[in-house]
């Protein structure tokens, strides 16, 4: 991808998803695509003046609150058990950078937890009747050294993956458990209190998930959180990110994460003063 690879119309509609511009009228080849890729119903709550699928949009919004529920519930749970847990990924960026955060809460509830917590916090769930499995078939199995097999609900409508290290290697060289818990804030989820990481935290982690899949097309929705992220966080670090990034042997997925966000109109404001200096 270029920056002269991105429609004039893409990148009003990306500023429109910051809250930067208006995306009414907005339409280029390849628009549903990126609707479908960030949801019908996050983009109508972003970008109201497009004309969507509201059928589509209404039922995704109506399982995203019914996914809410349910996610809370488990973290509910957990804070009654003594256990202490990170929210990571969407479920951290939906309740911090999205106005309404029910419209992102798609997929799975990644938790980090202490590697000693694991068995006690297993044995809960199980308890409650979740069990490890996945909807997913994938050919070369499932294998990580951060994760384990989500554990899904008896009806398999909510899924927990719980994380001992914030993401697969080699994110961990540069940000570890303890670390990101160090810094961890507290967020309301709902009428819930949860712990997020820091704002440079979650930039790593999400950039550490797209590298690992490969900037792939479904990535947008994580660009978006982390623009987003830049859009909200004032006192954001790039200079702390870019040290934690090269620790981790990521540095050359920093620079395509910048360099995606530039591409796709993000203001030079939010993206790193001395971008030139990111390792290629």
């Amino acid at each position: 991808m270029t920056a002269a690879s991105v429609p004039p119309a893409a990148s009003k509609f990306w500023l429109a998803l910051l809250g930067l511009a208006d995306a009414a009228g907005q339409s280029w080849p390849g628009r549903d695509a990126w609707i479908a890729a960030l949801s019908p119903a996050l983009v109508a709550d972003l970008a109201p003046g497009l004309a969507l699928d509201r059928e589509a949009e209404q039922q995704i919004r109506l399982f995203g609150r019914y996914q809410q529920a349910l996610q809370t519930q488990v973290l509910g749970w957990i804070a009654e058990a003594g256990l202490a847990c990170v929210t990571m990924k969407g479920f951290a960026a939906a309740f911090l950078y999205y106005p309404t955060p029910a419209s992102r809460l798609i997929g799975d509830l990644d938790i980090l937890i202490r590697p000693d917590e694991v068995t006690p916090l297993v044995a809960l769930l199980q308890q409650r009747g979740f069990r490890f499995g996945s909807g997913i078939e994938k050919a070369w199995g499932f294998l990580s050294d951060a994760s384990f097999m989500p554990l899904h609900s008896a009806d398999r409508d909510c899924n927990v993956d719980i994380h001992v290290k914030p993401d697969s290697y080699p994110l961990a060289l540069g940000l570890d458990t303890d670390a990101v818990f160090a810094k961890a804030r507290a967020i309301m989820a709902g009428q819930r209190m949860a712990l997020a990481p820091s704002a440079e935290h979650m930039a790593l982690i999400l950039i550490a998930n797209l590298a690992k899949d490969k900037f792939a097309p479904d990535g947008l929705r994580k660009l978006l959180d982390l623009a987003r992220l830049l859009r909200h966080e004032h006192a954001f670090s790039w200079p702390r990110v870019q040290e934690r990034a090269e620790r981790a042997r990521l540095g050359k997925a920093l620079h395509t994460t910048v360099f995606l966000l530039r591409s796709l109109g993000t203001p030079e404001e939010f993206l790193p003063a001395n971008a030139g200096a990111l390792r290629s």
